[in-house]
């Protein structure tokens, strides 16, 4: 039910905010983020609740103690990637984007001068 009424909901609110809606200010910013934490939060959720568990279930790894080490280890490897000490450049723009709400700074191109200079070549 959730997920059928999420994308209707989510037209119906952007095209009633459309118009006072300013891309670079800091609220946008921080929503924007906010939403983008929680879409991923649910893709995380998705993969390691519906989709892996199935695989965890399965009789055969149930069975044997080895395949069931190795694909622990496996998902434990890999979360540990994700969870790299090296800050990915999202991190980065997600410390930024804090100290600029709390600089009440809003010059957007503090926060992604890449895609600031990237959108502006496209147009």
């Amino acid at each position: 039910m959730f997920f059928s009424l999420t994308t209707p909901v989510g037209i119906a609110t952007c095209i009633g905010i459309s118009s006072s809606y300013n891309e670079n200010s800091p609220t946008a910013l921080a929503v924007e983020g906010i939403l983008n934490a929680a879409s991923a939060g649910i893709l995380i959720y998705m993969a390691l609740v519906d989709l892996l568990s199935a695989d965890f279930m399965n009789p055969r790894m149930q069975a044997n103690r080895k395949l069931q080490l190795g694909a622990n280890a496996s998902l434990l490897f890999s979360a540990g990637l994700w969870c790299h000490p090296r800050q990915p450049p999202a991190s980065r723009w997600v410390k930024q984007l804090i100290g600029m709400l709390k600089s009440d700074t809003t010059a957007s191109s503090q926060l992604k001068p890449q895609y600031v200079a990237s959108s502006a070549k496209a147009s």
